[in-house]
């Protein structure tokens, strides 16, 4: 058992390895996995350590909070004065836990888990007075990691601690094991489609036949409020020279994960933007802070304003640019541009946008 569960660690891994995508537990999704490992008895048990062999399976209600059912099973062999009888007992474990999850990044996972369950244990293999066949009621806590190799797959370590809640003949049961296996997540609901948006094109209106246009400009004289205005410049309606509309620059910055701080490859662009604004003294800028899904809501729309404040902050210390001239807002998680199902298109949503124009 022990070389089959090598073996499909192995392959996962490699599968992993060929499709390099990263994720961590995404709600609405349902789990399952198995492990194997070790576990220990109360020495009033008399009976050795044992191999155990598990099978899980659960449903993650966000990237946080989950629910998870757990089977366990093994034979621990009978001890009499410290030595092994070569006689084994069978036992099992079913549960019912609550899983919290705190992910660290985009690939690892620690969590905490806490339960309770049924635990049938017969260790008739024991000579008397130590034997017994108890069926009773347990609590467990625990605690793990889990480490993703692709969106769907996780290597999973857990250690626990069971506690059996009734006294039976003189034995309650307390045991500890330590188990590590794989861990998949699937139905996950496919992001819904982004809308392309309708682009109407106005037809162009027909040129006037204009019985006179003395200036060139497109106006007829009839019409003209300026004439012998000088050939090549740009005219309203009224053949009245237009005023340019204003300049506009936009940047896009991209952030690490749970991170407002500048990427020193930015900087040069910031510069840019500082060029840009020292050039037109009458420009301002807009910075709009993003985030990824990861995580509460109300903690993703601080770090989307910490984003943007952390971008005038450079601009106004560092280039000199005045405070009054930059306007920071931010929006979460609410506008996202890619898919928050995959590490590409979180590190695309965890952005700062600036927008800078030259007012009138």
């Amino acid at each position: 058992m022990k070389k089959l569960l090598t073996a499909l660690i192995s392959a996962a891994i490699l599968v992993g390895v060929s499709s390099i995508s990263y994720a961590v537990e995404r709600e609405k999704t349902l789990t399952f996995g198995f492990m194997a490992g070790e576990q220990w008895y109360d020495s009033n048990r008399r009976e050795s350590h044992s191999s155990v062999f598990a099978i899980h399976g659960g449903y993650n209600f966000n990237t946080n909070w989950a629910v998870e059912g757990l089977f366990q099973w093994a034979t621990p062999e009978a001890v009499q004065n410290g030595v092994k009888l070569g006689r084994h007992s069978p036992e099992w474990k079913v549960s019912g836990n609550v899983v919290y999850n705190f992910p660290m990044s985009d690939v690892m996972v620690p969590y905490l888990t806490a339960g309770a369950g049924w635990r049938n244990a017969d260790n008739a293999a024991n000579p008397t007075p130590t034997r017994f066949d108890s069926s009773d009621f347990m609590t467990n806590v625990g605690g793990g990691l889990k480490y993703f190799v692709t969106d769907n797959l996780a290597l999973r370590v857990d250690a626990r601690y069971y506690m059996d809640m009734e006294d039976d003949n003189g034995y309650n049961g307390n045991d500890f094991a330590v188990l590590a296996g794989i861990h998949i997540t699937f139905g996950a609901p496919k992001p819904e489609p982004v809308p392309m948006p309708i682009v109407q094109v106005a037809p162009k209106a027909p040129k006037p036949m204009a019985p006179a246009d003395s200036d060139g400009d497109g106006v007829t004289d009839d019409r003209d409020k300026c004439p012998n205005t000088p050939r090549g410049t740009k005219v309203d309606k009224d053949g009245c020279p237009v005023v340019m509309a204003p300049q506009r620059m936009e940047i896009k910055i991209e952030f690490d994960f749970d991170s407002a701080q500048i990427r020193p490859a930015y900087h040069a662009a910031l510069g840019d933007v500082a060029a840009f604004m020292e050039k037109h003294s009458n420009a301002v800028a807009t910075i709009e802070g993003h985030t990824d899904s990861t995580g509460p809501e109300s903690y993703n729309q601080s770090l989307s304003e910490r984003r943007s404040n952390s971008i005038s902050d450079y601009l106004a210390s560092k280039k000199n640019i005045s405070a009054g001239r930059l306007k920071t807002v931010g929006y979460g998680e609410s506008r996202p541009v890619a898919d928050n199902g995959t590490r590409d298109g979180r590190q695309r949503n965890r952005r700062v946008i600036a927008v800078i124009i030259e007012a009138k």
